[in-house]
């Protein structure tokens, strides 16, 4: 993997329909603006939600046991097979490593229904690969749908603290996992531009609205270099929403991607 490099970015546009301007095409680029200060009782409160959230989860962790977990139905797993002696992550700095791998569960539910309810075919057992992690150097078989599940109870990781353009990636050699050692690359894509376009109720690109671009720029929660934090834009465009003579919509685009050959 010596030289692997990806380089992912994103694009936000938020688009807004006036329905009693008659306007015509506004694009504007992010306008950089002084990140508000925080008070230190507000970076308090941050940090003690930050703890809650992480005794939340280790509770998640642990509230099922082995013996409960021989009693659950898994689906049968006939993927490929590849022998792992180590797990590692790279690429991550929004949520350490060791936050990342105390959280993996010996079992994943992808469903939103209890463990002991949920079908089959949303569980994935990490029993082995949470012996891979606790107890390294033996190499053991892992399925590639359990490699498959590890993926996507990373990402959820970050979904669940709002992080959107997160890439999670299992990286290989062909059918077997080189030197035995199972490689998660996680690409947190920032955002590179912001702009702001109008339109008519007939869907026609119009030039300008009451609303200033730099204003809405200033305005949102996101910030051109940094990752974009999904729920605090959702709350922005329902606020810009409460106006019932416009509709205010968010597109995300992701932006080239240059991924040289390993």
């Amino acid at each position: 993997m010596n030289g692997y490099k990806r380089m992912t970015e994103m694009k936000w546009i938020v688009f807004v329909c006036w329905f009693c301007v008659a306007a015509g095409n506004a694009r504007a680029e992010a306008v950089a603006e002084p990140k508000p200060t925080k008070t230190e009782a507000r970076l308090k409160l941050e940090e003690k939600a930050k703890e809650e959230k992480k005794k939340e989860r280790k509770r998640a962790v642990s509230e099922i046991s082995r013996e409960e977990i021989a009693k659950l139905t898994f689906p049968e797993d006939t993927s490929l097979l590849m022998t792992a002696k180590e797990l590692r992550i790279s690429g991550n700095t929004l949520i350490t490593t060791e936050e990342l791998l105390s959280n993996i569960p010996l079992v994943y539910n992808t469903s939103d229904k209890p463990l002991l309810k949920a079908e089959s075919t949303n569980l994935y057992d990490f029993r082995t690969l949470r012996d891979i992690i606790e107890n390294p150097g033996r190499g053991r078989q892992i399925s590639e749908r359990t490699v498959l599940g590890l993926v996507r109870c990373i990402l959820a990781m970050y979904q669940n603290e709002g992080y959107s353009g997160i890439y999670v990636k299992a990286l290989r050699d062909g059918r077997k996992l080189r030197d035995e050692i199972l490689l998660i690359n996680i690409t947190e894509a920032p955002v590179t531009s912001v702009t702001t376009n109008y339109f008519t109720p007939e869907n026609e690109k119009v030039e300008k609205g009451y609303l200033r671009p730099s204003f809405l720029h200033k305005w949102s929660p996101i910030r051109v270099g940094e990752v974009g934090k999904q729920k605090e834009l959702d709350d922005f465009i329902n606020l810009l929403n409460l106006n019932p003579d416009r509709i205010s919509q968010q597109v995300c685009q992701k932006a080239r991607n240059q991924v040289p050959s390993l």
